[in-house]
């Protein structure tokens, strides 16, 4: 989009030609350059807004009409706030701070990046160089701030969007153990380490980070934490100990296959699979007792697959559909065609009358 009045400047969106694409014009009064560009990857459209805003200008961020997912903002937006670097924050800063708090974005711009424009008048540098994305996006958009390019006064930046990023099987994330906590530790370590953060730091982000560090960091150091992924309710250190001396004694017959080592291989199998089921046992005693039928079916199964180390998470449903493999709503859509498919068929009216005089 050419700056209107100008020979030169202005602001551009490239796309390669193999990218399907289509732009758009923001009408902005005048004002801020912005330009938008829809961007098809695969089955997802990505909406792109590319903004110069001198500081002569209103910024005009109304003028946008921001997707609530798969949007991307970048630009220069000539404005100061703490978030991104600056010591102090502007007017225009706020500003640009309560548009992105109203449209649910996320800055990707981290205030230790290192600055992206060097002024030759001022011998300074500074981060007027901002980028925003939607809740999405942002999971899977990283960014690096390059070296000079072409003697540029602005530093390239690099914002790299996995668009092919599948999330793995979520994990079972340690959980802190509160009936178990040395709240007076607790509180101890926590006014100690909070004494250093400081508080009249300029840059916001960087005084919350702190205080978090240290909140975790006494929280770490006084309250217990963690949970097994394959978890088993009867599971003891007693048994891991025998765990361990089966694994032990496994090891020491496999690389000294002795007459002795044999037997006690089997003489350690044998302890280990004793105290295996009386622990079973018990913790399904106690665990039963403790269950009301009517309330929790649920659990109980839970509870009975993790006895028998069983698998509880559900196994996603695949079908084949000519060449391709598809699951989730995919694989419901194509139950759902077959059903209709099979559901229509017509049948001849000769038909229904044999079958009218049968049930005669």
């Amino acid at each position: 989009m050419d700056r209107e009045g100008r020979q030169k400047g202005g602001v551009l969106i490239l796309v390669k030609n193999d990218i399907p694409a289509k732009d758009f014009k923001i009408d902005t009064g005048q004002q801020s350059e912005i330009h938008g560009a829809y961007i098809t990857l695969g089955n997802t459209t990505v909406t792109i807004f590319n903004l110069y805003c001198p500081s002569d200008k209103d910024l005009a961020l109304h003028t946008m009409n921001l997707p609530p997912e798969n949007c991307l903002t970048v630009g220069d937006f000539n404005s100061h706030y703490t978030s991104w670097g600056y010591k102090e924050s502007d007017r225009r800063g706020d500003e640009v701070e309560d548009w992105q708090i109203e449209n649910n974005l996320l800055l990707l711009n981290d205030p230790e990046d290192p600055p992206t424009f060097f002024s030759r008048r001022w011998i300074s540098t500074s981060t007027p160089d901002l980028a925003f994305a939607s809740d999405d996006i942002s999971k899977i958009t990283s960014r690096k701030v390059q070296n000079q390019l072409a003697g540029s006064d602005h530093k390239l930046v690099i914002l790299a969007v996995n668009m092919n990023y599948k999330p793995s099987n979520p994990k079972t994330f340690p959980r802190w153990n509160y009936s178990k906590a040395d709240w007076v530790k607790f509180a101890t370590l926590s006014d100690k380490l909070c004494k250093s953060v400081k508080c009249d730091d300029s840059n916001v982000n960087r005084a919350c980070k702190n205080f978090n560090k240290a909140i975790l960091e006494a929280a770490n150091r006084s309250i217990p934490r963690g949970a097994r992924r394959n978890y088993r309710p009867y599971w003891t250190e007693e048994l891991q100990e025998l765990e361990n001396e089966v694994t032990n004694c496994r090891e020491q017959v496999e690389c000294s296959p002795t007459l002795n080592n044999n037997i006690a291989l089997k003489a350690s199998t044998a302890r280990h699979k004793k105290a295996f089921n009386k622990a079973a046992r018990t913790s399904w005693k106690q665990k039963t007792e403790s269950l009301n039928l009517d309330k929790d079916g649920q659990k109980l199964w839970k509870l009975t697959k993790a006895m028998n180390d069983e698998d509880t998470k559900q196994i996603p449903i695949v079908i084949e559909r000519g060449q391709e493999m598809v699951t989730g709503r995919r694989a419901a859509n194509c139950f759902i065609d077959t059903y209709e498919e099979v559901s229509n068929i017509q049948v001849p009216d000769e038909r229904k009358r044999e079958i009218h005089k049968e049930i005669k």
